[in-house]
């Protein structure tokens, strides 16, 4: 019954952005639906409407999807955006590491990684893809 109402919610939220793209808050809490579906080219889509400051989240979250599902090449593009949006985020180049890594492309792992512990050196998953 839950997810028959996230859908609903999701097919609310779609439309809204139809009418008013780019609408911060409807994009929000439609990416919220998209989380608990596997919709992440339709989330894609609506991030790309978004001011930088408010789709930023957002494109680590698509990318954490993508992981998810193995689609580790998608993960990484999702991630290096989330990064260039928000250069600050220890998480998002802890995430971008260990996807590189997925894909076997040490060196952007690496690089990744060093800057995820530069940002915070008590973040443990920075620091495993050092190794």
């Amino acid at each position: 019954a839950q997810q028959n109402r996230l859908a609903e919610a999701a097919a609310t939220f779609r439309l809204t952005l139809r009418l008013a793209p780019g609408h911060a808050e409807a994009a929000g809490h439609f990416l919220q639906t998209c989380h608990d579906r596997t919709a992440p080219a339709e989330a894609e889509a609506v991030l790309a409407t978004l001011p930088a400051a408010v789709a930023a989240g957002g494109w680590q979250q698509v990318g954490l999807q993508h992981a998810a599902a193995g689609r580790f090449a998608d993960a990484v593009r999702c991630l290096r955006r989330h990064v260039e949006l928000s250069p600050d985020s220890a998480e998002g180049f802890a995430n971008l590491a260990a996807d590189c890594g997925k894909l076997k492309r040490w060196e952007d792992a690496v690089t990744a990684g060093r800057r995820a512990v530069e940002l915070n050196p008590a973040n443990a998953a920075g620091w495993s893809n050092l190794d």
